[in-house]
């Protein structure tokens, strides 16, 4: 049993953690570690959750930005979600100043760290 523990322990060590809060038509995606300490991601991808390859928002750090969280909701969401507590981040989809996120539809949150990625699924009620 112990060995399962360490196991489980090893494969989820260094991933960032997703968890989300809904707070009336807003959804915080959180990705504190530790449930307060910002966390370094270097990629964060919204996909339909049956087509991954479908992008609706993608951003990337070149300097390690550390985030707490983000906010988006149903229906347009403007590309400058990210509030990083140090670094910066580019958004690579949409070209545009915004996306939108369909209610009843699933999408697939992906965060990653140092090449470590780790998502979650959410449907926008």
């Amino acid at each position: 049993m112990l060995f399962l523990v360490a196991i489980a322990v090893y494969v989820n060590w260094g991933r960032p953690n997703i968890s989300f809060e809904t707070s009336g038509k807003d959804v915080v995606v959180h990705l504190e570690t530790l449930a307060d300490y910002p966390t370094h991601i270097d990629r964060i991808v919204i996909a339909e959750s049956d087509r991954p390859d479908a992008s609706v928002f993608e951003s990337r750090s070149e300097d390690h930005a550390q985030i707490h969280r983000f906010k988006v909701h149903v229906g347009s969401n403007d590309v400058g979600i990210l509030h990083p507590v140090s670094g910066t981040y580019q958004t690579l989809i949409p070209r545009g100043r915004n996306f939108v996120l369909l209610r009843n539809e699933t999408y697939r949150f992906t965060v990653c760290e140092a090449g470590k990625c780790r998502s979650s699924r959410f449907t926008f009620k």
